[in-house]
């Protein structure tokens, strides 16, 4: 259990960081957008909004964006933190636990099946000692 909670970590990891390449690109792309006028105008005249509602959905885009890259970039240092106590086994669930949440809540698989290996080798720790 303990193999394949990390491998699933693992690959739940990979497209995390491609996730975060791709929201990082999304977040350049309208703040350039933002700040150019032209753009801007001509992107509301094709929408048929006015530039100033066209402004208020790029901000509100660069924000959403903004902080669901940090979020993403957190629950990376929560991977971390789960693989290493597999690896000290420490019997801690609380980390896999977290993560098998995140599986839910961010339709990510990876995690929600390595949250509940994690769980169960961590029980298996505590059992062996």
């Amino acid at each position: 259990m303990k193999n394949a909670s990390k491998l699933l970590y693992a690959i739940g990891f990979v497209f995390n960081i491609i996730g975060l390449v791709i929201i990082a690109l999304f977040i350049t792309l309208s703040g350039v957008a933002l700040g150019s006028a032209e753009i801007v105008a001509k992107v509301a005249t094709e929408s048929q909004h006015s530039v100033e509602l066209t402004q208020q959905i790029l901000l509100t885009f660069v924000i959403v964006l903004s902080v669901v890259f940090v979020i993403h970039f957190i629950i990376l240092f929560m991977v971390a933190n789960a693989k290493k106590h597999l690896d000290n086994k420490t019997g801690k669930v609380s980390p896999h636990l977290v993560l098998l949440l995140l599986g839910i809540l961010d339709c990510n698989l990876f995690y929600l099946l390595g949250g509940i290996f994690g769980m169960v080798a961590a029980s298996d720790d505590v059992l062996s000692e």
